[in-house]
This record gives structure tokens, C-alpha cells and sequence, in this order.
């Protein structure tokens, strides 16, 4: 934590922990105290002012933004059905909705689908060059990359996800950005 605090790293809240997830139809009250306890524990050890939320296994209920926004959270990355963010309205004002795709995350590629790195970093690139294109005609995508040490961090894997950094951000036009 010393060492993210220390660059200035964005954090964001991923809940309390994997097996307290919001999908369903969770006691609103219940939920309410979770993302709360979620969020002031990690705006506690961080001493950031935390606006972002993911929520475990991007799952949520139907009050789950309302309750995010109601708890100083402006933008989440729950719904995977866009590159660009767009407002997405709750009861306790506007968040938005960031793109955070599943479909070239680690994860989803390697271990579920059970694709090669090299496979992982083709469509990588693939991504890369088609957001890049499109970009020049209607302005700014997002190319959002969601890894996990766990997978591309492994000695046999690493040098993909390398490879894959290094070409993103050879292009002079890509902005690396986070979140906020």
C-alpha cells in the first residue's frame, strides 16, 4: 500500500471480499452497510478519497448503483457492453460507467477460454489497432486491459504482457490514463 500510495496509483474499491457478492436480490440494508464498510476501510488504509467500484465478479443488484452513488462512488466498471464510458442514472445522481472489457481479460482468456499468451497478446493487438483506426475518425476510444499478477504475471507469461505494453504505448497518439 506504501508503494501505491507513494506513486499516486488510482485505487478503486473491488468490494469487501470475492464471496460477498451483490447479484440477486441482497437485503438493500445489508448491501448498504457492505459497500459502506467496503468503502471507509479502504479510504482508511489508503488515504484516498476512493470514487471508483468494481463489484465482485462484476455482479450487482438492482440497487447497487443507486447505493454506490449514495456512498461518494462517481464512476463503475460493472457493465462490459461498450469502449467508451456513458452516464448511467441512479436515484442519488449520475455515475458513470466505465468500459472494462471482459472479453481480453486475462483471466477470461487464458484460464477460461484457455488460450495461449501469445493468443491473449494477438487479440491484444488486434484490439489495439481496430480502436486505434477507429479513433481517427470519431476521436478517443478506450482499449481497457483488466489483468491479474496471478495470470499474466507467471514467469511464462509475463513477456507477452510486456510485448503487449510496449506496443500500446509505442503509438505516440495512446494516452495511458487511469479510471478518473
Amino acid at each position: 500500500m506504501d508503494k501505491i500510495k507513494e506513486r499516486g496509483d488510482e485505487i478503486i474499491c473491488h468490494g469487501y471480499h470475492m464471496d460477498a457478492l451483490h447479484y440477486g436480490r441482497p437485503d438493500p440494508n445489508k448491501e448498504a452497510e457492505l459497500i459502506k464498510k467496503s468503502l471507509d476501510g479502504l479510504r482508511k488504509i489508503s488515504g484516498q478519497d476512493i470514487i471508483g467500484w468494481i463489484s465482485p465478479a462484476k455482479n450487482e443488484s438492482a440497487n447497487t448503483p443507486d447505493l454506490l452513488a449514495a456512498n461518494g462512488i462517481t464512476y463503475f466498471c460493472d457493465w462490459v457492453n461498450d469502449e467508451m464510458p456513458y452516464p448511467f442514472q441512479t436515484k442519488n445522481g449520475t455515475l458513470t460507467a466505465m468500459p472494462l472489457s471482459t472479453e481480453l481479460e486475462d483471466y477470461f482468456v487464458i484460464l477460461n477460454n484457455q488460450h495461449s499468451a501469445e493468443s491473449w497478446a494477438a487479440q491484444v493487438y488486434d484490439a489495439c489497432d481496430f480502436l486505434f483506426q477507429e479513433a481517427q475518425i470519431q476521436g478517443g476510444r478506450i482499449l481497457s486491459l483488466n489483468i491479474h499478477p496471478w495470470v499474466l504475471g507467471q514467469p511464462h507469461r509475463i513477456g507477452q504482457l510486456e510485448r503487449v505494453l510496449e506496443y500500446v504505448s509505442a503509438k505516440e497518439e495512446v494516452w495511458s490514463a487511469s479510471a478518473e
